[in-house]
């Protein structure tokens, strides 16, 4: 009878471990930031290549660009800094593109000006937008 219960809690104890043993979820929490560090990176790798293609003068269609509602346009200024239509004027004082994406989560704003810093440094005036401010990342 002794025998018995002895295997039945090792048995159990075995189980508890797998089950709840720390280097089991490790690699679950590992994968979770893996993710949104991911998801957050295509955002950015697609808003670059939708200004891209804007500067070419194409249209970038995408999934990640319906996905991630990014828009760009071009901005043509006068010598008096007001805008202008871009097509009307041939030789605008100024000419800006601007590329948008949708709005991020405020939890993944630490983590997005980690991925333009790291990866994004040399693409210029990368960064979020927040109350008015533009946050560089680059």
């Amino acid at each position: 009878m002794n025998i018995f219960l002895i295997m039945l809690l090792s048995l159990f104890m075995a189980g508890y471990y797998m089950f709840f043993a720390p280097n089991t979820r490790v690699p679950y929490q590992e994968t979770e930031v893996a993710i949104s560090t991911s998801d957050l990176r295509s955002v950015a790798e697609c808003a670059i290549a939708t200004h891209n293609a804007t500067i070419s003068g194409y249209e970038f269609q995408d999934v990640c660009v319906e996905q991630n509602k990014i828009t760009s346009q071009y901005v043509c200024l006068d010598s008096k800094k007001e805008i202008i239509d871009c097509d009307k004027y041939d030789k605008p004082t100024n000419q800006f593109i601007y590329t948008v994406t949708g709005a991020l989560n405020s939890a993944d704003y630490n983590e997005m000006m980690n991925i333009l810093e790291q990866n994004f440094s040399d693409r210029g005036t990368l960064g979020i937008y927040q109350q008015g401010v533009i946050l560089s990342g680059g």
